[in-house]
């Protein structure tokens, strides 16, 4: 693969991170450099993901409560079925850019934060002794997909191009 072969997006730069330059996840161009088609696949299973835990937890509550390690069922209803709405949403958004990468770049973004930031809370209460061990765990899932979802962040965004004095 060159570099001519790899995918750049037409739009612009977007979310300020800044572009790698010619390569793809921090590769020489011609090694490993990931396809358009290779992203879309990520960020499908990143929308699968999110939508097959929310389907545990919303319809076999109990059950996967118990695997995560947590005890009793959740207290607070609302809560529970507002984030597990959220989640939904953002697999919602996931498949939106696994659709098509060049339009959602702002979605790949906040998947980017969102999953870093799910990871980041979860192990502070697994420190604190209020998260289960398995359920952290479970969120470095969320990590990994946070660092790919960088990745196609950096090694799609154009340079920027300073403007002539």
């Amino acid at each position: 693969m060159t570099a001519s072969t790899l995918y750049r997006p037409a739009a612009a730069t977007q979310c300020g991170i800044p572009p790698q330059t010619d390569t793809a996840i921090g590769h020489n161009a011609g090694e490993h450099a990931m396809s358009r088609q290779h992203w879309q696949l990520i960020f499908l299973t990143g929308a699968v993901f999110n939508i097959l835990v929310t389907a545990a937890f919303v319809f076999l509550p109990a059950q996967t409560m118990t695997v995560m390690g947590f005890e009793g069922s959740p207290t607070d209803a609302l809560w529970y079925a507002l984030f597990w709405w959220l989640v939904t949403i953002f697999g919602v958004g996931y498949y939106m850019v696994s659709r098509d990468p060049d339009a959602n770049r702002g979605i790949a973004f906040m998947g980017f934060v969102g999953k870093l930031g799910v990871w980041a809370v979860t192990v502070g209460f697994w420190a604190m002794g209020g998260a289960p061990l398995v359920f952290m765990l479970l969120t470095c899932v969320d990590l990994a997909y946070s660092l790919l979802y960088l990745g196609f962040l950096r090694s799609t965004a154009l340079p920027q191009v300073s403007p002539a004095l």
